[in-house]
């Protein structure tokens, strides 16, 4: 006898991919204010130096819980709706992204 589960799996999809562009900075920049509505983000480091980020609204070099290297991409793991921020090593480039919403 097949097993029955009227359990529902609810995916949370996106029609919208809004795109950004920073440019690369050795200050702390916000890379995406905080958004309720955020389903996911999609960066693209087109930079020649390392990209460090945050989830919170200033990062560090040192202090950091992602590090994106030149030419490198990252695809937000999880559905996080905060402030995020990035410094890159030099001033050379930009950071592509598309925040999914």
């Amino acid at each position: 006898m097949p097993l029955h589960n009227p359990a529902i799996i609810k995916t949370e999809t996106s029609s919208t991919a809004t795109p950004v562009t920073i440019t690369a900075d050795t200050e702390s920049k916000i890379l995406l204010d905080a958004n309720p509505d955020r389903i996911g983000a999609i960066f693209f480091n087109n930079s020649t130096s390392d990209l460090y980020i945050d989830l919170d609204n200033a990062v560090t070099t040192t202090s950091f819980a992602l590090k994106i290297a030149e030419g490198g991409y990252l695809e937000l793991p999880f559905k996080y709706t905060g402030a995020i921020s990035g410094i890159w090593e030099s001033t050379d480039g930009d950071v592509q992204i598309r925040e999914l919403i």
